[in-house]
């Protein structure tokens, strides 16, 4: 949920004509935190409890509950208007929108841990013999943050390559 004009609403960027996005439902209007919770049908208590709180925060700049704005290239990303942090304003005044979210993976955060031949470790750092971990199951060479878009080929195929010449030398080919 944001505010028009602010970041965050997916593929509906600020000051973009929002009229096909509300037609098609990718997007969901109403004037106020109630009345969205009702559209998307959610506990309106709930969803006015979470604001508040959201809120509160907001006007110190902070989101202790997801870290909005903790690194500078977010800052980047954000609203150079709101002076304690450019990924945090509070939301208090309609409209309100909601956009729909479905689960991805184009990445990953963690992973499964693996050595250099991207054979699974044990939590003692043991190999499981046998077992191999490429592409976003295992532990991204990124180590939490995502370049971009296709970033994770490169490390997918190289590792690929390389768990396929471990095995074949277990195997003597």
């Amino acid at each position: 949920m944001a505010e028009l004009g602010s970041p965050g609403l997916g593929y509906a960027k600020p000051f973009l004509p929002l009229g096909n996005l509300l037609r098609t439902g990718y997007l969901v209007r109403a004037d106020s935190v109630g009345g969205l919770a009702e559209r998307i049908g959610i506990d309106s208590s709930v969803l006015e409890e979470t604001i508040s709180n959201y809120n509160t925060h907001a006007q110190r700049g902070e989101d202790p509950e997801f870290g909005k704005g903790k690194d500078l290239y977010c800052h980047y990303l954000g609203d150079p208007g709101n002076s304690y942090n450019p990924n945090v304003a509070p939301l208090d005044k309609g409209p309100y929108y909601a956009v729909w979210m479905y689960a991805g993976d184009i990445g990953n955060f963690a992973g499964i841990r693996t050595d250099e031949h991207a054979r699974v470790l044990r939590t003692d750092s043991s190999v499981i013999p046998g077992l191999f971990a490429v592409g976003n199951d295992m532990a991204s060479v990124f180590r939490g943050s995502y370049p971009g878009g296709g970033s994770l080929i490169g490390p997918a195929m190289t590792f690929g390559f390389t768990a396929a010449r471990c095995l074949a030398k277990q195997e003597g080919n």
